[in-house]
């Protein structure tokens, strides 16, 4: 029974203990929780108590626009706190040192608040310099318009007299004060023509620099349309004396408007008026735009049979012909005709008769290169004049193969010369393909010494069947 009870004493004293235990740790945390409260508001209730202070009294109600800006402009000098209550005390009548008042030095908020030297506040004079020049900006840009509105009315109730001063008062406010424009780069062309400047009109320089900026649209460009459609137009151009400037400007106004769209055609109708070249290249540079077949760049392949008639020493050693029993004779080429002159590649081939001996026939053939021009480019009709320069060779050929005594003998190279003419006769209209023939003839040396102990020359005349073939694109301006 002892035993018992004390085994029970020892487990109620245990709890005991561990009840004392829990609420001592409990003290201690409140304790410490109290100390970080007193801390922090120690710390932090000066600042409070400071921030309200200024508030209440520094009669922040009577602060006027220009006095924060003074407060807050005054910062070259350091005194950027003092500032602030100096400008705010001025407002109500009452100034007073609240940085000495209100903050203590040996306080806490004495580690954040800088004191300074007094100062005098300036106002700013940047931003009144810019306040003037932007008035002032706003009074010219008001004289702009006032310009631009004066030219449209004077223009459209047509008192041009009115118009020209008024473009005369423009650009000299334009000089004066470069920043405005009166009159935009895409109107110029248009005013300098309703103010009959048709010297400016007229010069190719004076013209080509506002090209790229000239606008078919707006106000000006809609009053040049209702005077071309009305007629007044033409009336107007009849005051330029030169004809050659009055072709010009009519040409230019119309295109730049878009009125006409068949500029190319009027520029080579009127290009004999257009006496004056720089105005007639300059039209042609950038408004000649007509593409199609160009009569005087093709191409052409033909291939025919010509006669052979030898002249000289030669003739009496061989008989003229089409050809013998070894084949006709014939005539390829390849032709390419640029800018009314002839380039040629030509390969011919010719058979004769050896009189001399029966059993052997004469081969002569050329590779030539023929340089032309073109004396007449009609539709159905082309006249060429040419020379030949190439290459020549001949030989004899036994008529039979069978004759085993008789061997083909080549001997001779030779450099060969001509010259000829021909004539294309065309059988259809100009167009990408072209059919007709072509007759040629022309005269060649033939040199075969060492072969047949004579040379001389060749007269040859052949028919041909020729395709012309013509590449489309822009054509150029015939001038």
């Amino acid at each position: 029974m002892r035993v018992y009870f004390d085994h029970l004493r020892f487990a109620l004293f245990e709890r005991s203990a561990l009840r004392v235990r829990g609420a001592l740790c409990a003290c201690s945390a409140l304790c410490v929780h109290l100390w970080a409260f007193l801390v922090s508001g120690v710390l932090f209730l000066p600042g409070v108590l400071f921030a309200a202070e200024i508030v209440a009294e520094s009669g922040l109600e009577h602060y006027s626009q220009r006095e924060w800006s003074n407060a807050a402009g005054n910062t070259m000098d350091g005194a950027s706190g003092n500032a602030l209550f100096k400008a705010s005390d001025t407002a109500t009548g009452r100034f007073t040192d609240r940085a000495d008042s209100l903050v203590k030095l040996n306080s806490v908020m004495d580690l954040f608040v800088q004191r300074a030297n007094e100062s005098t506040i300036e106002p700013d004079s940047a931003v009144i310099a810019q306040r003037v020049l932007y008035l002032k900006f706003l009074k010219q840009k008001a004289e702009a318009d006032s310009l631009r509105s004066a030219m449209q009315t004077s223009l459209a109730e047509k008192r041009y007299d009115d118009f020209k001063k008024t473009v005369a008062d423009a650009e000299i406010f334009e000089k004066e004060n470069p920043p405005h424009q009166v009159i935009w780069e895409s109107q110029k062309i248009w005013i300098k023509y309703f103010i009959k400047d048709f010297d400016f009109l007229s010069d190719v320089d004076s013209v080509s620099f506002y090209k790229h900026y000239a606008s078919r649209y707006g106000y000006y460009a809609e009053m040049l349309r209702s005077q071309m459609d009305s007629g007044s137009f033409e009336e107007t151009l009849k005051e330029v004396e030169n004809e050659s400037d009055r072709v010009f400007i009519r040409l230019l106004l119309m295109k730049m408007t878009e009125r006409q769209d068949n500029i190319s055609e009027l520029i080579l109708k009127y290009k004999s008026k257009l006496t004056k070249k720089k105005q007639l290249d300059y039209l042609v540079e950038n408004y000649w735009d007509v593409t199609g077949i160009d009569k005087r760049i093709y191409g052409g392949i033909s291939i025919g049979v010509p006669y052979s008639l030898y002249l000289g020493d030669i003739s009496k050693r061989m008989e003229s012909g089409f050809g013998t029993k070894h084949g006709l004779n014939g005539v390829i080429d390849i032709s390419f005709v640029y800018n009314d002159f002839l380039h040629e590649f030509i390969i011919d081939w010719n058979y004769g008769d050896y009189n001399n001996v029966d059993s052997l026939d004469f081969y002569d053939s050329n590779v030539d290169y023929n340089l032309g021009y073109t004396f007449l480019n009609a539709e159905y009709l082309r006249l060429y004049s040419f020379i030949s320069l190439g290459y020549g060779k001949n030989m004899l050929l036994c008529k039979s193969h069978e004759d085993d005594d008789c061997l083909d003998k080549v001997v001779r190279d030779y450099f060969s010369f001509g010259a000829g003419g021909m004539a294309d006769v065309l059988f259809t209209k100009r167009r990408p393909f072209q059919l007709g023939i072509r007759l040629r003839t022309g005269i060649k040396n033939v040199w075969a010494d060492n072969l047949v102990n004579a040379s001389g020359y060749r007269w040859y005349g052949s028919v041909e069947l020729l395709f012309l073939y013509y590449k489309k694109g822009k054509l150029e301006f015939d001038y």
